[in-house]
């Protein structure tokens, strides 16, 4: 399961100098994933789609932008700026963490609080730990346990979780003396703390294990078993099908719980884009929903779709890049590059070392100089 990752910060310089820069006229916001990170000479800034520098590189670091601010930091200072590169809350702070809803968690005095886009608190410092808004909640941890509060700092959860996981299609993961359940977006527990095993909900249902000699299940979000897994492992639902494993052989369940590709894979991932990468005696390629093998397996690797290409390595011509659905090689790379999934049309790329962005056409937008 993915943990939810909590903000551990230090310490907040001082709250009395926050405050927002003044504007003159409209400033765009951008729209989420339209600006990406760069680095040159070991300084970071955003470029847009084309490779147009929007964000001169000129902070030590800067985040991806979230309710249309990034968080930026220069010589052990933290700030904000927007999406033209204009700062609007001035860099004071030791450590400050992403907008989210509106609120960012800062620090002061070692306790935790948030402050809204105009700088201000919103939420006065007094919590050991803090996490995201979702849905108008956030989880906060004060003597040692883990409730929920509103935008207001008003507490909607009581304090009585020993941890808190990832928020997902409307509910929270939440854990007390070992046993794992829910709370639902108005921080209600909707399914008692039972399980010794709880996966996030992903296409509404959610896998949990009860004991060690228990069976896997698939539970709904009013804690209903709707699949019991008979023999072996599972994973969560993905576009309409879990895998389930039998006998160490990777196959597939529909929400019925009914196998709809038999177990009989050594590897296999979950279905993205209609396909799923699937390894047999060592080699990797591409199935369908049906469990019919669309790519035939070549590949040294194959990883899963991404707005239709795949990263893959073809050992035998020393040779990796991406694929299309048809499986052919569209854009190929130095064997020794590192890939990452296309995002908004651009991909990441590293090439001698050095960080680069390449289009769907294997253009390269950017790339860093040294």
């Amino acid at each position: 399961m993915r943990r939810l990752a909590i903000i551990v910060v230090i310490a907040l310089v001082s709250i009395g100098f926050i405050c927002i820069s003044e504007s003159n006229g409209q400033e765009k916001t951008p729209t989420p994933g339209s600006l990406f990170r760069i680095r040159q000479d070991g300084k970071e800034g955003f470029i847009d789609k084309t490779g147009k520098v929007i964000v001169n590189p000129v902070y030590d670091s800067v985040s991806l932008f979230s309710d249309g601010l990034s968080r930026v930091r220069t010589s052990n200072k933290m700030g904000y700026i927007n999406g033209t590169g204009r700062i609007v809350i001035p860099l004071q702070f030791e450590v400050a963490y992403s907008f989210s809803e509106g609120l960012a968690v800062v620090v002061f005095k070692g306790e935790r609080g948030y402050i809204d886009k105009n700088g201000k608190i919103a939420i006065k410092p007094q919590f050991q730990l803090a996490g995201y808004f979702h849905k108008g909640i956030a989880p906060v941890k004060l003597n040692g346990k883990w409730g929920f509060i509103d935008k207001n700092g008003k507490i909607v959860t009581p304090f009585q979780f020993d941890r808190v996981f990832d928020f997902s299609e409307g509910m929270w993961c939440v854990q007390v003396e070992g046993k794992m359940g829910y709370i639902d977006k108005t921080g209600k527990v909707v399914i008692d703390p039972q399980f010794i095993f709880a996966e996030s909900f992903s296409d509404g249902l959610a896998l949990v294990l009860k004991s060690k000699n228990s069976k896997y299940m698939y539970i709904d979000k009013t804690g209903k078993v709707i699949i019991t897994v008979d023999n072996g492992s599972a994973r969560s639902f993905s576009e309409g099908l879990a895998m389930i494993q039998v006998n160490l052989k990777w196959g597939y369940i529909d929400k019925s719980g009914k196998i709809v590709i038999a177990p009989q894979f050594e590897m296999a991932e979950a279905f993205s884009e209609g396909l799923s990468n699937v390894c047999l005696n060592g080699i990797w390629g591409y199935i369908d929903m049906k469990g019919k093998i669309v790519i035939p397996l070549q590949f040294k690797y194959a990883d899963k779709f991404s707005e239709a290409l795949a990263v893959v390595n073809l050992d035998n011509k020393n040779t990796r890049g991406y694929i299309n659905k048809k499986g052919e090689l569209v854009i190929k790379m130095p064997y020794d590059s590192t890939l990452n999934d296309f995002s908004n049309r651009l991909a990441e790329v590293f090439v001698d070392g050095k960080q680069c962005y390449i289009d769907g056409n294997g253009k390269y937008v950017w790339k860093e100089t040294k």
